[in-house]
């Protein structure tokens, strides 16, 4: 038996061959009768699956709200000219894919949305239209991320209130934190964390500046900036530290003076990068009268290092018995039946901090707060303990 059925076999025509007249015809008529092959074959399968969740979700909820947060995505169409071959809400309903599918990367939901017939239904695909590849997928996601980035969760609670609601001045909140690992490898040193930010500060310049700014970038050699080569001495690490230091001023003195010039988005970007520079110089490193650069003792060092030149928020966190984890302090508050809050700070973010928290998320987006919030607090051996605080108290800073 071949492994492709014999009607794709190449210089097969797309129609049978039937007189012009019929052909003529089923032209004319083609809309419906695409309309009615779907009901056919979604029919049996939605009756089939009638208690799958995203049939369930889709006879309940509207993602209208989402939709018109990221009324503002544009996504570049089959040819110039023509309307963009997908729309908004199809785009939000696969990011609901992609929740389902535990977060699957774009590739993935690629595959799902081409294969799947259940997931093409939820999506609104029809059955002869090809799904977004995973680029266009990745640019909807990053735009969410970026522009929207708490649309969904705020009308997933506005959907749970309607449809089981929850008295907010009787329910009270238990806020816990938790590490998050940023997927990043933490610099080795101050001397490979200046060398990895100039690097990706040059490469930006290099990328996006105009031509006419080019020559603010001094000559230098991208090569022996990203592998400079192993320092096996202490004397080697010292001339590391030195020449990091040396490039990363030539740099920043050439580009700060036309910074103001700069387009808003890629002025912001190198700002960025000039800033963590700056902030990595001064929490690492020291200089005496003569310009000799040290590492600064370990007890000396800032409060929020930085220690990826790709994650520029991620910060150590350091429980007692347990390894320092590069990321961010995660906080969820809830209740017996939702998540009400949820809150990432740098990982070295204090737990005490947590319910200030997320009683500002709640203030932000408008909501009542709680009579009473339960904060967990880790000790040092390991246990935790209830406290019963409440909003009133933590709304007013000291």
């Amino acid at each position: 038996m071949p492994s492709i059925p014999s009607v794709l076999r190449g210089r097969t025509p797309d129609l049978p061959n039937v007189p012009p007249l019929v052909q003529y015809l089923i032209g004319c008529f083609l809309d419906p009768i695409l309309a009615w092959l779907s009901t056919l074959v979604y029919r049996p399968l939605l009756l089939r699956c009638a208690d799958h969740p995203l049939v369930l979700l889709a006879q309940c909820y509207d993602p209208s709200a989402v939709v018109a947060a990221c009324a503002s995505f544009h996504h570049a169409p089959t040819a110039p000219g023509r309307p963009p071959t997908f729309s908004i809400d199809q785009f939000v309903r696969a990011e609901i894919v992609r929740a389902w599918a535990d977060s699957c990367s774009d590739p993935a939901l690629e595959e799902l949305l081409s294969t799947n017939l259940l997931m093409r239904w939820f999506v609104g695909l029809p059955l002869t239209q090809p799904g977004p590849d995973h680029s266009t997928l990745a640019d909807f996601h990053a735009f969410l991320t970026t522009h929207a980035p708490d649309a969904f969760f705020r009308d997933g609670l506005t959907f749970l209130d309607r449809v089981d609601p929850e008295p907010p001045a009787a329910t009270p909140q238990i806020v816990d934190t938790f590490a998050m690992a940023s997927p990043v490898a933490a610099c080795s040193g101050p001397a490979q964390l200046l060398r990895h930010l100039t690097l990706r500060l040059v490469r930006l310049w290099l990328a996006h500046a105009p031509p006419t700014l080019q020559h603010a970038l001094p000559p230098l050699a991208l090569g022996a900036l990203a592998h400079p080569g192993h320092a096996r001495t202490a004397l080697a690490r010292q001339q590391h530290l030195h020449a990091a230091v040396c490039v990363t001023g030539w740099v920043v003195e050439g580009l700060t003076p036309h910074l103001p010039t700069l387009e808003p988005s890629l002025r912001a970007a190198v700002a960025g990068y000039l800033d963590a520079l700056a902030k990595v110089q001064a929490d690492e490193l020291t200089f005496d009268a003569t310009g000799f650069v040290q590492e600064r003792p370990a007890t000396d060092r800032g409060d929020r290092r930085l220690a990826s030149a790709v994650d520029h928020e991620a910060t150590f966190r350091k429980h007692d018995g347990s390894p320092a984890v590069l990321g961010t302090n995660a906080i969820i508050s809830i209740t017996a039946t939702r998540i009400c809050a949820a809150v990432a700070l740098t990982g070295s973010t204090s737990d005490s901090d947590a319910p200030s928290a997320v009683l500002q998320q709640h203030q932000d987006a408008k909501r009542p707060l709680p009579p009473y919030m339960i904060s967990w607090i880790r000790r040092r051996a390991g246990a935790r303990y209830a406290h019963g605080l409440t909003s009133p108290a933590l709304a007013r800073p000291s």
